[in-house]
């Protein structure tokens, strides 16, 4: 029964990631094609609205699925090398115009000991530093925010002060409990899950670090993050972070591609983004009329969706390459759990490319498989 129990935690968190994240590409894609034509002053306000609710959907919609990839045992750390230094460069740029909007302070002090690289997963480290960092100036309304960051015995210790409202003494035994808020009041000034600081929490475990925090009501709140990493010695390592800049220099316009995807505003999304590229590309609703396709067909790159009818994406891609198919297969899909991810690699896919996509992380994909064509 327990194995029963896990493997239907698993499949459901697997099919509501596909079903969640598959409208909010087609809501997110249509966007920002719609900002790239000319639109009256009017259409841009009601069109920064329709990012600004995308956004905060994207949000919640990550909160649930990690949430739920956590207590499911499906998440799983990506370690690669990575610089701390532009990791907190990257944050500063993040909230630099919400900081200024808000008429705040923003100090921020790296200590001159932490190391050049360190081996971790730096997509989650950005995520806890986003997360509290973007509380500190939710409820921060005089004042600013202090972020420390510094490297002791083999840890990065980082600190984030606010001089915001603080959190009251009743409510910090609670803080960190999944779907907890300081205010859950029907009449509450801030909106939000109350998971962020749940998963912050539980992230910083399991990387073996430990979160903790002192509030004073109307002085403010410290939060402090110690998370053991790796230090790495040797600098001929390529940075996780400029992983993609050798390829920004490669012309796609001559690339072809199919597509195998079955939701139509989908196709018609990604249509548009490989028009505006200039590429070349057709579409099968299914694996089956992919593998059809390239039959009479050739085709530099194939943009695979995994769950089709018919035939799914990994099965179509089990049956390419074991009739010799060699060029890139990337899969097009809305999964994000480990067991998706790991299936997607295992039946001979190349990459993925996961959804709610934009234009550039399209393009900057393509580049990167096209220039590997080119070199072959």
């Amino acid at each position: 029964r327990a194995e029963k129990s896990d493997r239907l935690t698993r499949d459901f968190v697997a099919m509501i990631n596909h079903e969640l994240r598959t409208p909010l590409n087609g809501l997110l894609g249509a966007a920002q094609l719609i900002e790239e034509t000319s639109i009256t002053p009017y259409q841009q306000k009601l069109l920064t609205t329709v990012h600004e609710a995308g956004d905060m959907l994207r949000v919640i919609i990550n909160d649930l699925l990690d949430i739920s990839k956590i207590n499911a045992g499906m998440l799983e750390l990506k370690l690669a090398s990575f610089s701390p230094k532009l990791l907190i460069d990257t944050i500063n740029q993040i909230f630099s115009a919400q900081i200024k909007d808000k008429r705040l302070f923003f100090k921020c002090e790296i200590d001159k000991d932490l190391p050049e690289l360190l081996q971790g997963d730096a997509d989650r480290i950005k995520q806890i530093l986003v997360n509290l960092i973007g509380n500190a100036v939710k409820f921060t309304s005089e004042g600013g925010i202090s972020l420390s960051v510094s490297w002791k015995k083999g840890s990065i210790v980082v600190f984030i002060k606010d001089t915001g409202c603080g959190i009251p003494q009743d409510k910090q035994a609670t803080l960190f409990e999944p779907f907890t808020q300081v205010d859950n009041s029907s009449q509450r000034k801030f909106e939000g899950t109350g998971l962020g600081l749940s998963i912050c929490k539980m992230l910083v475990e399991i990387m073996g670090g430990k979160l903790c925090f002192t509030s004073k009501l109307s002085e403010g709140t410290q939060f402090e993050i110690t998370m053991p990493l790796e230090k790495i010695e040797s600098k001929e390592e390529e940075l996780n972070v400029n992983s993609n800049k050798q390829v920004t220099d490669f012309s796609i316009a001559e690339l072809t591609i199919l597509a195998a995807e079955d939701i139509k505003i989908n196709q018609t999304i990604l249509s548009m983004m490989l028009k505006k590229m200039s590429i070349e590309h057709k579409f099968a609703d299914n694996g089956q009329e992919a593998i059809d396709c390239l039959q009479e067909n050739p085709f530099d790159i194939i943009l695979m969706d995994c769950r089709m009818p018919v035939l799914d994406g990994y099965k179509a891609t089990k049956h390419l390459r074991k009739q010799g198919y060699k060029k890139p297969i990337i899969a097009l899909t809305a999964g994000t759990t480990s067991m998706e991810i790991d299936e997607a690699m295992d039946c001979g896919m190349d990459d993925i490319l996961h959804k709610p996509y934009k234009r550039e992380e399209l393009e900057a994909i393509l580049k990167k498989w096209g220039r590997k064509l080119s070199e072959h």
